[in-house]
């Protein structure tokens, strides 16, 4: 059921959010759960997005975030002035993650799976994130909730 989290906030700009997120769609082919258009989902920003409502499972996060950061540190060295990691941690909510709520209701990762993986390895367990629920879902919840049969009384 998608109901929106205490840390949501619905966003009031929905045209100006789709254009900024139409970069990132294309992150996962049709057909693929993760997979849809920018103006198929309602966004909202969630300041403690839980992690664990990612698609995937914690060791493969991990696995991926040291590849990850290995490769970085060979591409960059020791350098503090490029360091994402010391940029980016102290304070996550200058540079959100975009999820999406895929058809499985898993959420993918449109953009910041780098800092996913970081703030996975820091022992985080949220992040700031602009997320994307599937508008079909909602429709169906609002209807749901719409619903209120009258009372019976026995007698």
């Amino acid at each position: 059921m998608t109901t929106l989290p205490k840390t949501a906030r619905r966003l009031p700009d929905q045209a100006g959010y789709i254009r900024s997120v139409r970069l990132f769609s294309d992150q996962f082919h049709v057909g693929h759960s993760g997979h849809g258009l920018p103006e198929s989902f309602l966004w909202t920003f969630d300041s403690r997005f839980k992690l664990m409502q990612l698609a995937g499972i914690l060791s493969e996060w991990r696995a991926f975030a040291e590849k990850d950061k290995a490769a970085w540190r060979e591409d960059c060295g020791e350098n503090d002035e490029v360091d994402f990691e010391k940029w980016w941690l102290p304070k996550p909510s200058r540079c959100p993650v975009i999820v999406v709520e895929g058809s499985d209701q898993d959420f993918y990762v449109w953009d910041g799976t780098t800092r996913v993986g970081l703030a996975i390895l820091n022992g985080r367990k949220t992040l700031p994130a602009i997320v994307g629920y599937r508008k079909q879902a909602f429709a169906l919840v609002q209807k749901r909730e719409e619903f209120r049969p009258s009372p019976k009384v026995w007698v």
